[in-house]
C-alpha cells in the first residue's frame, strides 16, 4: 500500500498552503523515486523530516506542467552564474525566517509509492524582519508529510545524471 493514500489537502497547515501560489495537485510518486532538499544538516533517523523536497528527475505532472528536477535547476544556475543554493533559495522561496541554512544536500529515494502535494512555490518576504524584498518563488515544490528517516525514505544520490545535464 502506498504510504499517505489517505492524506488531504485539509490536512496541510494553513501557512504550508500559503506557500503554494495556488492549489497544489495531490500525485502518487512511485518506489524508488529520488527527491531533494538543502538543509541545515543530514537527516536525523527515527524522525519525522521536514515535509518540503523537490524532484531529482523532472516530471510531466497531472495538470500538464512540468516539474523541473534538479539538473534542470543546476544547468539554469550555472546559466546565471550563481550557486544552485541561491538559484533554489530565490525560486523555492526559503526565506530568512524558516532557519534553514541550506548547507546540505540532502538527497533520497522513496521506499514505497508515496502520494504527496505538487505545485509551485509562492514569492515569500526574504527577511524576517523586513517585508519589501521578495523572493519570486515559481519552481515547483513537493510537500511529502509524515515521512521517516529510514522508514520512508533511503539515502541516495544524484547520479547518474540525465542526457544533457551539466558537467560542473
Amino acid at each position: 500500500m502506498a504510504h499517505n493514500n489517505d492524506v488531504t489537502i485539509d490536512a496541510m497547515p494553513r501557512e504550508h498552503k500559503a506557500a503554494f501560489l495556488k492549489a497544489p495537485a495531490k500525485i502518487e510518486l512511485p518506489q524508488g523515486t529520488r527527491v531533494f532538499r538543502l538543509a541545515a544538516g543530514p537527516l536525523p533517523p527515527g524522525v519525522a523530516v521536514s515535509p518540503w523536497w523537490s524532484l531529482v528527475e523532472s516530471m510531466d505532472l497531472p495538470n500538464g506542467e512540468v516539474f523541473d528536477g534538479f539538473w534542470v535547476s543546476a544547468r539554469r544556475a550555472h546559466r546565471i552564474r550563481k550557486p544552485i543554493r541561491d538559484y533554489l533559495r530565490a525560486r523555492t522561496a526559503i526565506s530568512d525566517r524558516f532557519n534553514n541554512p541550506m548547507t546540505h544536500l540532502i538527497v533520497a529515494a522513496l521506499k514505497q509509492p508515496t502520494w504527496c502535494f505538487a505545485g509551485k512555490a509562492a514569492g515569500q518576504p526574504e527577511f524576517r524582519d523586513e517585508d519589501d524584498v521578495i523572493l519570486i518563488g515559481g519552481a515547483h515544490q513537493l510537500w511529502i508529510p509524515k515521512l521517516m528517516f529510514p522508514e520512508h525514505i533511503q539515502p541516495s544520490s544524484l547520479w547518474p545524471r540525465p542526457p544533457g545535464a551539466p558537467k560542473r
